[in-house]
């Protein structure tokens, strides 16, 4: 059976969702099991990991074939920059944006 990674978004970096994906990244037994990566901004979930004082790696990666998916790292995908502004103009844009940028997500054959 193909295991597939699970990809994680980021979600309000004014909430608790960054604490959470966090200490999911540093259990050993989670991502060996379920190898994962965040979509979201790596300067704030690297500022989220050194306040929690974890030992974690936080990696930017370009394209999922880059990622690592290993306990001690957490890789992150991040989106073009005008998909991290909490204001989009309509929701319409916004679907327009998140189609563009999942059909052209970089990522390796049979992955």
């Amino acid at each position: 059976m193909d295991i597939f990674p699970i990809a994680i978004t980021m979600g309000d970096a004014a909430g608790i969702g960054l604490e959470i994906i966090a200490e999911i990244f540093a259990d050993e037994d989670f991502i060996a099991a379920h190898p994962s990566f965040v979509i979201g901004d790596a300067s704030v979930l690297s500022r989220t990991v050194s306040t929690l004082g974890l030992s974690l790696e936080v990696r930017k990666i370009n394209m999922l074939a880059d990622a690592r998916m290993r306990p001690d790292v957490l890789d992150v995908l991040e989106p073009p920059d005008a998909m991290l502004l909490p204001d989009f103009r309509t929701a319409l844009q916004t679907a327009h944006q998140f189609v563009g940028f999942r059909a052209n997500l970089p990522c390796s054959k049979g992955v």
